[in-house]
């Protein structure tokens, strides 16, 4: 399925680079969650899930040592190294956004990058341990939506352990179903908490590339339990290895903005590949991106002219 990056021409320019060897590739930021700018987004995503935990734990009337909600506290979360932080790039399946055009393709003078993207990607190698998510728009934990979309979730991520442990997960969750629910609190922490936002940014139609990925001083743990980690990647069937995980944890990077905040992030390689072609609204704008393609040695990528819909093009012209 193809996936729509809004942005600047700018940042085009940045976003396309060459690796150490020479090989073409697409570079991206992902940006740590208690760096949005929407300080508060991440905690309403977090006591969404708290809410709806417990709706649903109370309602399938689960035993104590199978419930979850209790993990999805501030307190226990915010500032806990030891717990997964989700990185964020934003994209979408629109690429006739006229909201999205006018406030982050630069005035509608930038670019929009049509990307081509699996839904997940579960090995340490080249790229990151990602997924992505379509961002739910609601006002409060207490909309249907968000139940339903919480439920799915919990149900999916339990079949999931379950299908690429095998036996030992089955194991774990009879022996210690403290220690299964622990992981699947875990990853619903680090990719459906992200994926809710409050309604009044809908008009961006947000899905998200999520990293998850510890701090980088949880790579201290990864390095002194080698084996412990090794383990566990193998009652999971994960081809992942511990070191490339604590290697890739240490990869964290930061910049300063504009307003002198820190902003931390990582960089989020692609293959040349995933690059199916680049939009604009504009002939400047055309003859800019082709030139940016060209000097990177992108030129084979196609710049094509974007027709927005009647009605999103009226609003282009009130402004």
């Amino acid at each position: 399925m193809s996936y729509y990056h809004y942005t600047s021409l700018e940042a085009l320019n940045g976003i396309l680079q060459r690796n150490e060897v020479g090989e073409k590739k697409l570079c991206f930021w992902a940006t740590r969650y208690d760096c949005f700018k929407d300080k508060e987004e991440y905690l309403f995503g977090i006591d969404c899930l708290r809410e709806c935990l417990l709706n649903l734990e109370k309602q399938g009337n689960l035993q104590e040592d199978r419930k979850i909600a209790a993990f999805f506290k501030h307190e226990l979360i915010v500032e806990n190294m030891n717990l997964p932080f989700p990185y964020v790039i934003s994209i979408t399946s629109r690429n006739d956004n006229a909201y999205m055009w006018e406030n982050y393709a630069n005035h509608n003078n930038g670019v929009v990058l049509e990307l081509a993207l699996p839904q997940v990607n579960t090995e340490f190698k080249d790229y990151a341990l990602y997924r992505l998510e379509k961002c739910i728009y609601v006002d409060s934990a207490k909309e249907q939506k968000i139940q339903d979309f919480i439920n799915l979730y919990y149900t999916n991520t339990g079949l999931r352990l379950l299908k690429d442990g095998g036996k030992d997960a089955f194991d774990l969750l009879s022996k210690r179903p403290q220690a299964f629910v622990v992981f699947m609190a875990m990853f619903m922490l680090a990719f459906a908490a992200p994926a809710l936002k409050r309604k009044k940014f809908c008009k961006e139609e947000e899905t998200r590339i999520i990293l998850s990925v510890p701090v980088p001083r949880y790579a201290d743990f990864i390095y002194n339990n080698i084996p412990l980690i090794q383990d566990l990647c193998h009652a999971f069937h994960s081809n992942l290895d511990a070191k490339n995980i604590a290697n890739t944890i240490m990869q964290e990077k930061s910049r300063l903005r504009d307003d002198n905040t820190v902003c931390y992030y990582r960089e989020f390689p692609l293959p040349e590949k995933s690059l199916s072609q680049v939009l604009v609204l504009n002939n400047e704008s055309k003859l800019k991106a082709e030139n940016i393609l060209k000097q990177k040695g992108f030129d084979n990528v196609k710049v094509k002219i974007q027709k927005l819909p009647q009605k999103d093009k009226s609003i282009l012209l009130q402004k």
